[in-house]
Formats: structure tokens, sequence, C-alpha cells
């Protein structure tokens, strides 16, 4: 492998996200041993990635470092000692911390720890990582939601609010959403929330 990819990296705090990065070219390089190297297809965008470059995370985090929280792509090579994943395998990659966000680029370079395997390259997968996540870990975990329970969700259109409502539907709860606009209730209706609330 001797060419270069592209990939977005963070040169400067500010929450002013294109201020913050460039693009920047890199060698493409075998994976090491204990990694993979994927292709990326698509790279989720989320409100953290302006938390990132703003120093929220890791404000002594040293520059430039890379950005972006989850990716969806295919594996392109692996590591020797790299086992339960294959060539040609579909996979979602993710930052498992503030130290080690890398999505916004053409390649990565992930441990099997830090991936999924997936049946196919379908984007709405991506939706699955940090806003599914959020969603479920804070009305399973957190909210301890069960069948007939009454569910406030706000934003409930948002990244995370409509996981959270199909997910508090699939439970049997009462889901109550609130939302900022005519057209965002229409989903939220079609989502099968019981009371929709446009404030």
């Amino acid at each position: 492998m001797s060419k270069t990819f592209k990939k977005l990296s963070v040169f400067k705090i500010t929450p002013n996200f294109r201020e913050a990065v460039k693009v920047v070219s890199v060698p493409l390089v075998a994976p090491g041993d204990d990694q993979v190297l994927i292709r990326n297809i698509y790279a989720g965008v989320n409100a953290a990635d302006v938390g990132t470059t703003a120093g929220l995370f890791n404000p002594n985090a040293e520059l430039p470092f890379d950005v972006g929280l989850e990716a969806l792509g295919v594996i392109e090579a692996v590591g020797k000692n790299v086992t339960a994943h294959t060539v040609g395998q579909y996979v979602i990659a993710f930052g498992a911390n503030h130290t080690k966000e890398f999505a916004y680029a053409e390649y990565l370079y992930v441990k099997p720890e830090d991936m999924i395997p997936v049946p196919s390259l379908k984007p709405e997968f991506l939706g699955l990582l940090v806003s599914g996540l959020t969603a479920t870990i804070g009305l399973d975990e957190l909210g301890r939601i069960q069948k007939g329970d009454k569910v406030l969700i706000t934003a409930s259109a948002g990244g995370t609010g409509h996981i959270g409502v199909q997910w508090a539907k699939r439970k049997g709860a009462y889901v109550i959403g609130l939302t900022s606009s005519p057209e965002k209730a229409k989903l939220l209706t079609e989502l099968g929330t019981d009371r929709v609330i446009d404030y």
C-alpha cells in the first residue's frame, strides 16, 4: 500500500467546527497486527463533534487530533492477529471514547472491539450507535420503563428522541413527545407517539 487518504483533523480548539478542522492527507499503510483497515463509506454527524472541537470532552488534547464518532464501511485488510473478521465484511466502527475519534476519514484503523459487524451498508445503522444507545440506555437503565408506563420524550423527533419513541412504544409504554414544528409532529404521529405536543 503506497497511496494516501484524506481525513479531517482538529487543528484549533473552537466551537466553530469549520475553523477547527482541516482536511489532511496521510499515508495508507497496512493495519497493525491487532487492527482492521476499514474503507469508510458513511460517517455519522453528531452534536458531540462540535463539543469535541470546542474542547468540552478532552480540553488538554494535543493538537492535531482526529474527529468523528461513528463510521460504516467495508473491511479492506486485517492484521495478522485478527481472526474474527474478514476482508469484505461490513462493519460499524466507533470511537470508544473522546480520545479515539476518527470517523471523518476515507480509511480507518480500528481494533476489533471497537466495531460491530452489520449485514449491509445501510446508513441507518449509524444511528444505532450514539443515538440508539443513548436512547435505550436512558430508557432501560435509568428510566427502567415497563409496559403501561407514561414516558415523556423531549426533542422527540431528533436523532436520539425518535429512537427513544420507537423503543418506548415497543416496550408498551404510553409515549408523549415534545417537538417544535408541524412536520416533526407528523413524523412522531407516524412513529406511533400517543400524544404529540408541538410547543
